[in-house]
Order: C-alpha cells, then sequence, then structure tokens
C-alpha cells in the first residue's frame, strides 16, 4: 500500500468513526426524547381536580343532607379552564329536590369556592358538566386519551376526595394538596351495569367522595371518570369516549393528548443517515485495505433464513372472550323501561347513588336507599334475588313477596318489581 492510498485510508477511518458517533448520538437523543415527550405525569394532573359539596333539604320530609364528590376541569389546552367534569350523581341532590346549592371547592382553608351553573346532566350515563361564570387562573384543563389507546393490564391512577379520608384527618382543608391519588390496572373494558355507558374494570381503589374524579395514566392524561365499586378491589371508571359526544353536541372545549413527534423524527432520521454514513466510509476503508470481500458470494443461512409467523391479532387490547349467553337484567316498566343491565357481579338496586349500581332518584316513591340486589350462580344458572330490608318490599312477577334477607331464585325469564309494578325488571340469558 503507498503513502496515498493510505492517507486516504485514513481519512476514510476518520469519517466512518465521525459519522458512526454522530448516528449514536442522534439514536440516543431520539430514544431520550420518545421517553420524555409526555404531556405530564399523575402528580400534575393533580392541578385539574377539584372538591365538589352539594347540600339539600328534602321536600317531602323535611330532612336536610349534604354530600360530597370530585370533578375535573376540560378545555383547550393552554389555556384557562370554565368547563369541569363530574357525575350526575353528585349533583343530583340540590336538582332533584330542588332547593340547596352546589360549591365547586378550589380551597377550604381560604375559603375558596363558586356556584357553577349545571350546563348538562344525563342520569342515565352518569355524567355532568358545570360550568364556572368565568374562567379559572386556579386549575388547568385535562388532555383526554381515547379507550382505543388504552390497554388492559396498563397502570392508571384515580384523583379525588374521598370521604374516608377527610373523615380520618383532623382537618381537611380541600385544596391540591389534601387530594388522595391512588395506583392500579386495569382489569379490563366492559359495559356497565351502573350506567348505559362503557367502562374500566380496574383494581385501583376510589370510594364515595372519588365519585366525579379523573382516572388518569402515567402521562396525565385522563382515561375515564371514577364513578363506582362494586368489591373492595373491584372498581369501575366510564371510559371518557362517552363525554365526547357531548362535548360536541354542546360545542365544549376539549384537547386530545398527543405527543410532539417532530422532534423525534428528526433525531432518528439523523441517526439512520449517521450510520449509513458510517457504514458506507467503513467499507470503503476495508476496500482501500484490500480486504478480500467475495464478489456474488451466497450471504450466511441466518441471515437469508425467514422465520414464518402464524397470522393472528396483533398487538393492542387484547380480545376477550364473550359467553355466548349472557346474564342480564332489562327494565319493563318506569324510568329504566328498556335498558339493558349486564349481571356479571352483584347489582345493587336502590336511591343511594353510593352504594347502589342501579339508581332510582327520591321522585320514585316506595324505594329504599339499599332496596335489593341481583347475582347469577353460573354453576346452578339461575338469578338470586335478595330483598335488603326495604321498607315496600321486593316482589316476585307472581305477586309473591320476596322475604328480607334471603336469596330467592329466578330462572331466566322470571320478572320481578321493587314497591309497585311501574318499577318492573326481568331477568334474562342474552
Amino acid at each position: 500500500m503507498n503513502n496515498t492510498q493510505s492517507s486516504k485510508r485514513g481519512l476514510w477511518l476518520v469519517g466512518a468513526i465521525v459519522a458512526l458517533a454522530i448516528g449514536a448520538a442522534s439514536l440516543g437523543v431520539g430514544i431520550f426524547l420518545a421517553v420524555s415527550s409526555s404531556s405530564g405525569n399523575p402528580t400534575t394532573a393533580r392541578d385539574s381536580v377539584v372538591y365538589i359539596w352539594t347540600d339539600w333539604v328534602d321536600p317531602d320530609t323535611g330532612d336536610a343532607w349534604g354530600a360530597s364528590g370530585s370533578g375535573f376541569f376540560i378545555g383547550d389546552k393552554g389555556r384557562d379552564p370554565e368547563y369541569l367534569v363530574t357525575n350526575a350523581h353528585v349533583v343530583e341532590g340540590p336538582l332533584t329536590a330542588g332547593n340547596g346549592e352546589i360549591l365547586v371547592v378550589f380551597s377550604a382553608a381560604q375559603n375558596d369556592f363558586v356556584v357553577p351553573e349545571v350546563k348538562h346532566v344525563d342520569y342515565d350515563k352518569d355524567l355532568a358538566i358545570l360550568r364556572l361564570s368565568e374562567p379559572t387562573t386556579k386549575r388547568r384543563p385535562l388532555e383526554f386519551t381515547r379507550v382505543s389507546d388504552v390497554e388492559v393490564g396498563q397502570t392508571v391512577y384515580a384523583l379525588g376526595y374521598p370521604a374516608a379520608a377527610a373523615e380520618s384527618s383532623s382537618y381537611s382543608p380541600k385544596d391540591v394538596g389534601d387530594m388522595s391519588t391512588t395506583k392500579g390496572i386495569i382489569s379490563r373494558i366492559t359495559s356497565s351495569a351502573f350506567a348505559n355507558v362503557q367502562a374500566y374494570e380496574m383494581d385501583t381503589a376510589i370510594h364515595p367522595g372519588n365519585s366525579g374524579g379523573p382516572l388518569v395514566t402515567e402521562d396525565g392524561a385522563v382515561i375515564g371518570i371514577n364513578t363506582w365499586k362494586a368489591e373492595e378491589t373491584m372498581n369501575f371508571a366510564i371510559v371518557i369516549d362517552e363525554l365526547l359526544p357531548v362535548l360536541r353536541t354542546n360545542e365544549l372545549p376539549y384537547s386530545i393528548a398527543s405527543a410532539n413527534t417532530a422532534p423525534i423524527i428528526l433525531a432518528f432520521a439523523l441517526a439512520l443517515l449517521g450510520l449509513a454514513g458510517g457504514f458506507v466510509l467503513g467499507w470503503r476503508w476495508l476496500a482501500l485495505g484490500r480486504v478480500a470481500v467475495p464478489v456474488g458470494a451466497a450471504p450466511p443461512a441466518a441471515v437469508t433464513a425467514r422465520t414464518a409467523r402464524a397470522a393472528g391479532p396483533g398487538p393492542g387490547r387484547p380480545v376477550l372472550a364473550v359467553d355466548s349467553k349472557k346474564p342480564v337484567l332489562r327494565g319493563v316498566t318506569g324510568r329504566y323501561a328498556g335498558s339493558r343491565f349486564d349481571v356479571d357481579h352483584r347489582v345493587v338496586i336502590g336511591r343511594d347513588a353510593a352504594r347502589c349500581h342501579i339508581v332510582f332518584d327520591r321522585s320514585v316513591p316506595g324505594i329504599s336507599a339499599v332496596h335489593c340486589s341481583v347475582t347469577y350462580d353460573q354453576t346452578a344458572r339461575r338469578f338470586l334475588i335478595e330483598d335488603h330490608g326495604s321498607s315496600y318490599g321486593t316482589f316476585l312477577g307472581s305477586g309473591q313477596k320476596v322475604a328480607p334477607n334471603l336469596p330467592t331464585a329466578l330462572a331466566a325469564g322470571d320478572t320481578f318489581y321493587l314497591a309497585e309494578r311501574s318499577n318492573s325488571f326481568v331477568a334474562g340469558l342474552e
């Protein structure tokens, strides 16, 4: 090899090393941006949540009532919000009684609260939207992540103001620092027996007072509205997609979370160019060094071998097996006539929204706070109905009264009613 050729070879080597270094650095930048490009985290989502207090007087009995819940702000990213979302049952008391008040509390310690306008309420979906008299600088709007981008097993966080946490403290200021955050995973995505909505089943702990608060991802984007619990480790949140038609119909602002992919794409493009340049320059360096490379030689078998992959479902949310027949309740008469409720766990019926899945408001006479419940025995393939000591009774379709606190069998197709036949349901397999 002469001096000129040696000099060229050295230059090609330096160029190859520099190109490879640029490619590796760009690849590292791309990975870093991919990891760090999320919109936030569960802690930043706390800046969107508020405590909601309601009180009212029962017009029939004169009894004074009070209840609490949570809510979160929505709107355009970067703008002061004026709309917030909660559950309908959180604000139902004053609305059905026709008296009392609803308070959005920013901080009880500073006596900082406002009385909102009820912009929209949907008892069937258990959703409500409140509006402040003017945009606030004290909270920021949350961004949404749709159910199609959520996977079973994903880590999620429930934010809100559970009443039990407040009662266990000597003083509860109800500001951002007093909020509770619980962590869990999505167990499945299912339809709801509580309301006519799609819901997340999760092991994330929620309690009375959490109702209306957001369920957020590790990036701090809201995917659902915490609504009810069936068992200690079986809790449910309405998927945020159920809210979107309401927002569009009322022309209300909202934001969908999305990563800023431009820097990531640029970094990976630089990485590919750098790595490609490094390989080209390195090959030229090898050629100048007269390294023998057989022309037209067949590549190693390991390179040409292809591993056959059977066709199957791609990555994403698993497809859940569904039985051909599912136990359900259908409303026959009254408020829930025509409504369907899946009986995939114990379905509680009554007036207490914190403990019941099918909820009757106070305008329906004869319904107790926790009136009755229905379960399905998979082994015996039969329904079981249990009256929980209701004042006006639970009855089979024949008119026979169900004995309190004693499960009574129902076959598919049997009907029952609460207090009066105007509150009838039928059990069935569909």
